[in-house]
């Protein structure tokens, strides 16, 4: 049976783009495309979400009620349309091109014929359905956050959530050896899996929960939702090893105050990119 989902239109002032972006994540948004408007202060947002047993008018009301308290998104119109899971897969692509995620390492997907110098490193990525062409604030937080660790001689990496598997090989380009992948979506796992054996990487690890990680890391970082990081909060710190590095992200700045009673860490450092804040913690237990 073809896959299907819902295609969810509507059209946003710039300025709370990224916010839109993450209430539809939370929602269970599978991914999001975003477009320029004619009125250079407003976007066109599309975001997907699988329609298995979802119906149209049930996710616009799920919507509404998610936007309802934020006044500059309380009164957008949605368009919903349903559609073939291929549509999606490949109309979306004309909106991702090679970029530099960290200092020497460029993403391209794999559909681009790229020709990197040779002091580049690349990675070759096809996200399909998972969350993380890189694009994203919190992906990028989080890539420049393993970089900065890696030149302080951080050797072992987790990254819990790993969406498409960018994150775990930017850690592997950078020379982490010993990295282990956690992703609970069946499907993101099947692509993160293959995105590694494309860029040489397939002996990374990816479970599908932190229950079957095992060890302490020097760096873990968990890219996920607020609610998500406070219930795994005793795992994460457990999974961090002394002096080692927790990185969080995936939450706002009005959401930094919820998250630091759940993490009784030293707070080393906290960035923001856009709406987007990511946290920094050393373990020093």
């Amino acid at each position: 049976m073809t896959k299907r989902w819902h295609a969810v239109k509507t059209s946003l002032p710039q300025t709370e783009c990224e916010l839109a972006m993450h209430l539809l994540h939370e929602l269970g948004c599978n991914g999001a495309v975003e477009e320029p408007e004619a009125n250079e202060n407003w976007v066109r947002l599309t975001a997907y979400f699988d329609a298995s047993g979802r119906g149209r008018d049930s996710l616009q009301r799920r919507i509404k009620s998610t936007f309802a308290p934020f006044p500059l998104l309380a009164n957008a119109r949605f368009e919903i349309v349903t559609s073939a899971l291929d549509d999606w897969s490949h109309g979306w692509k004309q909106w991702f091109r090679p970029f530099a995620i960290v200092p020497g390492i460029t993403v391209t997907p794999s559909w681009e014929n790229y020709s990197p110098s040779k002091k580049e490193s690349v990675i070759t990525l096809d996200p399909g359905m998972a969350f993380g062409t890189g694009l994203h604030p919190t992906t990028k937080l989080c890539a420049r956050t393993i970089w900065k660790t890696v030149q302080k001689g951080a050797a072992s990496l987790l990254d819990v959530g790993t969406g498409s598997g960018l994150l775990a090989l930017v850690g592997r380009k950078l020379g982490i050896e010993r990295i282990v992948a956690v992703e609970t979506d069946t499907d993101a796992r099947s692509v993160a899996q293959e995105n590694l054996a494309t860029n040489d990487a397939d002996d990374i690890r990816i479970a599908d929960s932190l229950t079957q990680v095992t060890g302490e890391f020097d760096m873990v970082v968990a890219n996920i939702q607020l609610n998500t990081l406070v219930h795994l909060s005793g795992e994460l710190i457990g999974h961090t090893s002394k002096d080692g590095r927790l990185v969080l992200s995936g939450i706002t700045p009005d959401q930094e105050a919820d998250i630091r009673p759940a993490f009784p860490l030293h707070l080393a450092d906290i960035e923001h990119e856009g709406d987007w804040s990511l946290l920094t913690f050393i373990n020093k237990d």
